[in-house]
């Protein structure tokens, strides 16, 4: 049975599996079926720029935003700097 997908590209998302990547936030880029293992997989691109695979199952939604990438565009237009 195909389990419809849980998340779509562009959603924010938060890891919670048992991994290196525990607690890190990124941004679901891919979503796709294995029928042999009938699971759902996402491919997230996280802050720190890598991308990585996960079962759905691994991942909730978040409303965290990437504060590095927002805190640089906005001193990058503060100030009086060339």
């Amino acid at each position: 049975m195909i389990r419809d997908q849980k998340f779509q590209i562009g959603d924010r998302v938060k890891i919670i599996s048992d991994c290196q990547s525990y607690g890190k936030c990124g941004t679901v880029i891919k979503c796709w079926h294995n029928y042999c293992s009938h699971n759902n997989y996402v491919e997230v691109k996280l802050d720190n720029g890598t991308t990585h695979n996960y079962n759905e199952l691994s991942l909730v939604f978040t409303n965290e935003q990437n504060n590095i990438t927002e805190g640089v565009n906005k001193n990058m237009l503060m100030g009086n700097y060339k």
